[in-house]
């Protein structure tokens, strides 16, 4: 295969609209789309360059030694550095979640681990190596570029009917778990094998085969259209889907007939068209440090990856870094030919870097332990004290696949109907749903638990619905709870007289106190500098007041009420015990929080009167 300045192009395209995404979402909306077009160039070169190397070797294992020695050394230098990096700087709990991902991108399962937390798109996570959920997914994807060779090979229709299947199953899924398409191989498989099937049906080798100058100005044209949509295509939350497809199209219309010569010629256009390829030579080092740069730069400890770039200058100290990291590791590390090294000269000995890899990990593991001293390590990892998310991973795949699954038990079964509960509500009732188990468990009840995270009459839980789910299940009482905010008074009153009707029982768990910005955060920087916040220094009274509303609603509908705010405001609220935070965040109660709450749970609900 001939040297193609379009695909480095190409790839200059895909760099910069991620690593603009990454500074400024807002700005570029849809940036990350340059991922899809770097999957789809993938899969064009593993496809073109299969069989490059000795003919007399195994095309397979050459492939797979030329893939590991460009992209692994670099990898684990990002992640070594980083990590090391990470030690002196974040505090224990962000130490923790960066060594966990590092050892998550050490197995090349990145995209995996990020798949089992929290979504891509969510603000208040903290993954500094976010960004290498792509080289899992890649790597994932080698394994089966031989399979994938002989299928385009000999067995066509097999072929295309794998890339129909992968598509169609990443737009049902995105509608199911955008996270899973998002993250997971088999629904990022069509956007590689688009990529594959033009090098095998319209390049020779990976050299255009249709030298057309009208397809080459259109290809053009798309090229600047691809760019653009970046910028003015709003965030699309079911991605991958119909947006993608047209940025793998496009692309593969750019593979398949090449860019007019005279754009690297012409005055207007040869700046940006040189500075392009320029760029896609450097895309994999200044892909790989770009995000860890960023974070470092704009580090705040529990802000999770908000970025607030402006045009400052740290913004000149973010740009100055990724410069310098790019040319570095580029230079230093991904141009270095490794096979004349005697002692990584076979692909097995990579497992040298593996080595140093794993030394960085101890190495940053004590670095961080001295660094910080106990009530930091106790503090900081107060977001660690939380449960699984609602009824786990596995029930929620079951309830994908059977939609009658609605609930999970999380007590023992009994066989007396007069004692089976239902919880129902947002996230604030998962933060609370085990110390509520235990104390209906040593009541001998039974407590089932919502799948679906939502409040009364909003996220899909009408009335109706959970009424139905409660008689299938012969519930009794059905206890509600959610954050203050989310409480729907009119929702709630319709479901008390449906439930009247039906012989339920509706206990309402009042509503938390709840402050502006994380409680873990505030107790650390009060350990730090010795400045408190008014705002964290609330009492009985001053919630009463806040929530009077909701309390005088649910009061006047007739309501039995469990009243939180007076086990956990004696008068003034408490935030912590010690160095253990009774919040996980700023409106979340960590399971020593809700361990406040248990001694309340036992006690029969009142029903208050008005006044």
């Amino acid at each position: 295969m001939s040297y193609r300045s379009d695909i480095q192009c190409l790839r200059g395209i895909a760099v910069l609209l991620v690593v603009i995404f990454h500074i400024w979402p807002d700005f570029l909306p849809s940036g990350y789309v340059g991922v899809d077009i770097f999957f789809v160039i993938s899969g064009f070169l593993m496809s073109a360059l299969y069989l490059k190397g000795d003919p007399k070797k195994s095309a397979c294992l050459q492939f797979y030694t030329r893939r590991l020695l460009r992209i692994i050394p670099s990898y684990l230098v990002t992640i070594g550095l980083f990590l090391l990096y990470s030690s002196f700087v974040f505090t224990p709990y962000e130490f923790l979640v960066t060594q966990k991902q590092a050892l998550a991108s050490l197995f090349l399962v990145p995209n995996i681990y990020l798949w089992s937390g929290e979504a891509y798109f969510n603000e208040f996570a903290f993954r500094p190596l976010l960004h290498l959920w792509t080289i899992g997914v890649e790597v994932q994807f080698y394994i089966l570029v031989p399979i994938f060779f002989y299928l385009a090979k000999k067995q066509r229709v097999i072929f295309f009917l794998v890339m129909i299947v992968s598509f169609v199953a990443c737009i049902i899924m995105v509608k199911i778990s955008g996270k899973t398409a998002f993250f997971m191989l088999p629904f990022r498989i069509w956007e590689f094998l688009i990529g594959f099937s033009i090098a095998q049906y319209l390049s020779i080798h990976g050299n255009v085969k249709y030298n057309n100058p009208i397809l080459k100005w259109c290809a053009a044209l798309l090229i600047c259209a691809l760019f653009l949509a970046g910028f003015f295509v709003s965030h699309v939350e079911n991605h991958p889907g119909i947006f993608a497809l047209c940025a793998c199209l496009t692309t593969g219309f750019i593979l398949a007939f090449g860019l007019p010569a005279q754009l690297g010629s012409i005055w207007i256009s040869k700046g940006l068209y040189r500075g392009l390829e320029k760029l896609g030579k450097y895309s994999y080092s200044l892909y790989l440090v770009h995000f860890p740069i960023i974070i470092a730069v704009y580090y705040k400890p529990f802000s999770g990856e908000s970025i607030d770039a402006v045009f400052d200058i740290k913004l000149l100290y973010l740009a100055t870094a990724i410069l310098f990291g790019t040319l570095i590791l580029h230079h230093c590390v991904e141009l270095v030919n490794w096979k004349k090294f005697p002692a990584i000269k076979n692909t097995p000995k990579v497992g040298i870097a593996f080595v140093l890899l794993a030394s960085c990990f101890l190495a940053s593991y004590q670095a961080n332990t001295m660094y910080f001293d106990e009530y930091e390590h106790s503090i900081t990892k107060a977001p660690l004290d939380r449960s699984y998310w609602r009824c786990g991973k596995w029930v929620k795949l079951k309830s994908i696949l059977n939609s009658q699954i609605n609930t999970c038990l999380l007590t023992p079964e009994v066989s007396d109907d007069s004692k089976k509960a239902l919880l129902v509500g947002d996230s604030h009732a998962d933060a609370i749903k085990l110390s509520l188990a235990k104390a209906l468990a040593d009541n001998n009840t039974q407590l089932h638990f919502m799948i679906k995270s939502c409040s009364v009459g909003r996220g899909g839980c009408a009335a109706a619905d959970i009424i139905s789910i409660a008689n299938s299940l012969s519930i009794n009482t059905i206890y509600l709870h959610d954050k203050s905010s989310n409480f729907n008074g009119e929702a709630v009153k319709k479901l008390f007289n449906e439930s009247q009707k039906e012989g339920i029982d509706i206990i309402y768990i009042d509503p938390i106190p709840t402050y502006k910005y994380s409680v873990p955060a505030y107790l650390y920087s009060v350990y730090e500098s010795g400045d408190k916040d008014p705002d964290f220094n609330q009492d009985l009274a001053y919630f009463n007041k806040k929530y009077q509303n909701i309390h005088q609603l649910l009061n006047e509908i007739g309501i039995k009420r469990l009243p939180t705010l007076e086990y956990l405001c004696t008068p003034y609220c408490v935030l912590a015990k010690g160095s253990v935070s009774y919040y996980s965040d700023s409106h979340h109660l960590s399971l020593s929080g809700a361990r406040e709450l248990e001694a309340m749970l036992l006690t029969r609900p009142r029903l208050y009167k008005q006044p």
